[in-house]
């Protein structure tokens, strides 16, 4: 098991180890993911007034609009892909219990598959942790449950190869990746 899934297994029993609170519970999707072939779930625990943390996963290709992001060179001819990625979120709310502006951190463990049109069935494969400050803002639908939650970060990325080549292209990864995205769940 690597250090950061090492710390996401710690850091998740302890908190939830704590006890005293009795949180709510919440699972959730990211919804952009299933639009570019990907997958996400996430389960939230409200461990007391202001504090959540939460464990999720997630995959998805990136759109080729979106490798300059990852990597350069860019181009339409790179698929960059995240294969399997495993987070821990923790988040402090800055007014009202589990409602509004939050501030928090992501660190994940995730692993990349690029390729390139230009050569056929080659592919390159690393691993990355990604430690992300956000700031978001989570938006109670009513009584009924659901949220909205709009999130933004900047990442710091560091992978077990910062310079994957597929073919005879090698590529320099970005060290430093903004994200925003849009999660909708469910508070039982």
């Amino acid at each position: 098991m690597n250090r950061i899934n090492k710390l996401i297994v710690t850091a998740t029993m302890m908190f939830m180890s704590i006890g005293a609170y009795a949180g709510d519970f919440s699972l959730e999707v990211d919804p952009s993911t299933y639009a570019f072939e990907g997958y996400a779930g996430h389960a939230r625990y409200q461990f007391s007034s202001s504090w959540e943390i939460t464990l999720g996963t997630y995959g998805m290709t990136f759109p080729s609009m979106l490798n300059a992001l990852v990597l350069s060179p860019s181009s339409s001819q790179t698929k960059i892909k995240i294969k399997s990625a495993y987070a821990f979120f923790i988040d402090k709310y800055l007014s009202e219990k589990n409602n509004g502006f939050f501030v928090g951190v992501q660190l994940a463990n995730q692993k990349y598959e690029l390729s390139n049109s230009d050569f056929p069935g080659e592919k390159s494969e690393y691993d990355s942790t990604l430690v992300m400050p956000r700031f978001g803002y989570k938006y109670n639908l009513g009584s009924s449950g659901l949220y909205l939650l709009p999130w933004v970060g900047v990442g710091q990325v560091s992978t077990s190869n910062n310079n994957p080549k597929v073919g005879s292209q090698v590529y320099k990864l970005n060290s430093v990746i903004p994200f925003a995205t849009l999660h909708l769940g469910y508070t039982f």
